[in-house]
Protein backbone atom coordinates (compact mmCIF):
# COMPACT_ATOMS: atom_id res chain seq x y z
CA UNK A 1 0.00 0.00 0.00
CA UNK A 2 2.77 2.43 0.95
CA UNK A 3 4.70 1.51 -2.20
CA UNK A 4 1.66 2.32 -4.34
CA UNK A 5 1.35 5.71 -2.65
CA UNK A 6 5.03 6.47 -3.28
CA UNK A 7 4.65 5.45 -6.95
CA UNK A 8 1.58 7.67 -7.35
CA UNK A 9 3.36 10.61 -5.67
CA UNK A 10 6.41 10.23 -7.91
CA UNK A 11 4.20 9.94 -10.99
CA UNK A 12 2.24 13.03 -9.92
CA UNK A 13 5.48 14.94 -9.32
CA UNK A 14 6.82 14.05 -12.76
CA UNK A 15 3.51 14.88 -14.43
CA UNK A 16 3.18 18.22 -12.66
CA UNK A 17 6.85 19.15 -12.96
CA UNK A 18 7.34 18.40 -16.67
CA UNK A 19 3.78 18.52 -17.98
CA UNK A 20 2.51 21.50 -16.02
CA UNK A 21 2.44 23.89 -18.97
CA UNK A 22 0.43 21.38 -21.00
CA UNK A 23 -1.97 20.65 -18.16
CA UNK A 24 -2.85 24.24 -17.29
CA UNK A 25 -6.28 25.02 -18.62
CA UNK A 26 -6.88 21.40 -19.62
CA UNK A 27 -8.46 20.00 -16.43
CA UNK A 28 -10.46 16.87 -17.04
CA UNK A 29 -8.36 15.54 -19.89
CA UNK A 30 -6.53 12.26 -19.45
CA UNK A 31 -2.78 11.97 -19.30
CA UNK A 32 -2.08 8.25 -19.61
CA UNK A 33 -3.15 6.46 -16.44
CA UNK A 34 -3.58 9.77 -14.60
CA UNK A 35 -6.21 12.45 -14.97
CA UNK A 36 -6.28 15.99 -13.61
CA UNK A 37 -9.78 16.38 -12.20
CA UNK A 38 -9.47 19.94 -10.94
CA UNK A 39 -6.88 22.70 -10.56
CA UNK A 40 -7.12 25.71 -8.26
CA UNK A 41 -4.58 28.54 -8.55
CA UNK A 42 -3.90 30.01 -5.11
CA UNK A 43 -1.13 32.47 -5.97
CA UNK A 44 1.73 32.83 -8.40
CA UNK A 45 3.42 29.44 -8.52
CA UNK A 46 1.06 27.92 -5.93
CA UNK A 47 -1.68 25.54 -6.99
CA UNK A 48 -3.88 22.79 -5.65
CA UNK A 49 -4.56 19.82 -7.92
CA UNK A 50 -7.02 16.96 -7.63
CA UNK A 51 -5.43 14.09 -9.52
CA UNK A 52 -7.06 10.74 -10.23
CA UNK A 53 -4.84 7.68 -10.67
CA UNK A 54 -5.76 3.99 -10.55
CA UNK A 55 -9.28 4.84 -9.38
CA UNK A 56 -8.03 6.92 -6.46
CA UNK A 57 -8.08 10.71 -5.97
CA UNK A 58 -5.29 12.74 -4.42
CA UNK A 59 -5.06 16.36 -3.36
CA UNK A 60 -1.65 17.63 -4.50
CA UNK A 61 -0.14 20.94 -3.42
CA UNK A 62 2.37 22.72 -5.67
CA UNK A 63 4.71 25.58 -4.81
CA UNK A 64 8.13 26.86 -5.80
CA UNK A 65 9.62 24.43 -3.26
CA UNK A 66 8.08 21.37 -4.96
CA UNK A 67 4.90 19.35 -4.67
CA UNK A 68 3.31 17.47 -1.80
CA UNK A 69 0.62 14.85 -1.53
CA UNK A 70 -1.71 16.60 0.92
CA UNK A 71 -4.47 14.01 1.19
CA UNK A 72 -6.14 11.05 -0.42
CA UNK A 73 -9.73 11.95 -1.22
CA UNK A 74 -12.76 9.68 -1.36
CA UNK A 75 -12.95 8.73 -5.04
CA UNK A 76 -16.67 7.96 -4.80
CA UNK A 77 -17.66 11.30 -3.25
CA UNK A 78 -18.78 14.06 -5.63
CA UNK A 79 -16.33 16.96 -5.80
CA UNK A 80 -18.98 19.28 -4.34
CA UNK A 81 -18.92 17.21 -1.12
CA UNK A 82 -15.12 17.45 -0.93
CA UNK A 83 -15.26 21.25 -1.34
CA UNK A 84 -18.03 21.50 1.25
CA UNK A 85 -15.98 19.52 3.80
CA UNK A 86 -12.94 21.70 3.16
CA UNK A 87 -15.00 24.84 3.77
CA UNK A 88 -16.22 23.66 7.20
CA UNK A 89 -14.31 25.19 10.11
CA UNK A 90 -12.06 22.93 12.14
CA UNK A 91 -12.81 22.13 15.76
CA UNK A 92 -9.98 24.45 16.81
CA UNK A 93 -11.48 27.33 14.77
CA UNK A 94 -14.83 26.82 16.49
CA UNK A 95 -13.17 26.87 19.91
CA UNK A 96 -11.28 30.05 19.09
CA UNK A 97 -14.51 31.87 18.15
CA UNK A 98 -16.37 30.76 21.26
CA UNK A 99 -16.70 33.60 23.80
CA UNK A 100 -14.94 32.98 27.06
CA UNK A 101 -16.76 33.39 30.36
Amino acid sequence: MMLALVVVCVAAYVALRYGLKKLQGRAGRGVGAMRVVERCALASGRNLWIVEAQGRRFLIGESEGGISNLAELDADAPLEDVAEQAAKPSFLDVLKRRPRA
